[in-house]
């Protein structure tokens, strides 16, 4: 074998080992790539399975205080009410019936707001756009309120879809109370490009997105963890941002089917 035939041969060899070589680099970063994927599925699914059962057991404890509890408060109240009646062997004083009367009235809101929180049962009965007007008006009566509706068909979100999106609210309002301090907030609902927009505006303290993502991150930061995570599930967006100084603004995008 001469000299030229020996290059040649280690040519050959040389390519071959060159293919193989990629050849095993692909096959090495396309399993890596489908075993990636295969995990964030897995998280995926496992996200939703949580966040599912959870739901579930809200449900249920929703429903045993709605027919045990609700309705032991509402007969006790109108056991009091005989108290008005000049036959009766009740004898509470004045202030005494005030107070218990007030006592009552308490209970049953916080029963109402406790129920709300674990299980919207105002979801099923209204809808989502309905129940989020609703829940707007029920959280903070000494605040001004206002709420525009400017969606032209239904949506049709599954029941939890809607139940994603109205938890991913709440926790936004919550948050514009504890942490803003606002006077007033304006709720704003829009089909924009496909999507359900839900825009909140205050004149609250504003909150930056850097700051929601940092607490999102944190474990101090529930609420807003919730807030992320729930939205991602959704394949949506929010965004914390504040226009000219003066009002702070959440904006949430959920696609539409």
């Amino acid at each position: 074998m001469n000299i030229d035939e020996v290059l040649i041969f280690s040519g050959i060899i040389m390519v071959l080992m060159l293919i193989f070589i990629v050849a095993i680099f692909f096959l090495f970063t396309k399993k890596t790539i489908e075993s990636v994927r295969q995990r964030r599925e897995f998280d995926f699914k496992m996200q939703q399975a949580i966040i599912l059962s959870q739901e579930s057991e809200r449900e249920v404890l929703a429903n045993n205080i709605h027919d045990d509890l609700g309705p032991q408060l509402s007969f006790l109240y109108r056991q009091l009410q005989k108290d008005i009646d000049s036959n009766s062997s009740i004898t509470f004083s004045s202030a005494e019936r005030g107070n218990i009367y007030k006592k009552l009235d308490e209970l049953i809101s916080d029963v109402r707001k406790f129920s709300s929180d674990i299980y919207p049962t105002q979801l099923k009965e209204m809808g989502l756009i309905q129940a989020l007007e609703q829940n707007l008006f029920d959280m903070h009566l000494h605040i001004r309120i206002r709420f525009f509706n400017h969606l032209e068909t239904d949506l049709n979100f599954d029941n939890s879809k809607q139940l994603a999106v109205y938890r991913i609210t709440n926790e936004v309002l919550n948050n514009i109370l504890r942490h803003g301090k606002p006077t007033f907030i304006d709720c704003e609902v829009n089909g924009v490009d496909d999507h359900l927009q839900i825009v909140f505006t205050h004149d609250g303290v504003p909150f930056s997105q850097q700051e929601f993502l940092d607490l999102a991150q944190s474990q101090n930061g529930r609420g807003c963890s919730s807030i992320l995570n729930r939205t991602l599930l959704l394949e949506g967006t929010v965004e914390f941002y504040h226009i000219l100084d003066q009002y702070a603004c959440v904006n949430i995008q959920i696609p539409m089917p």
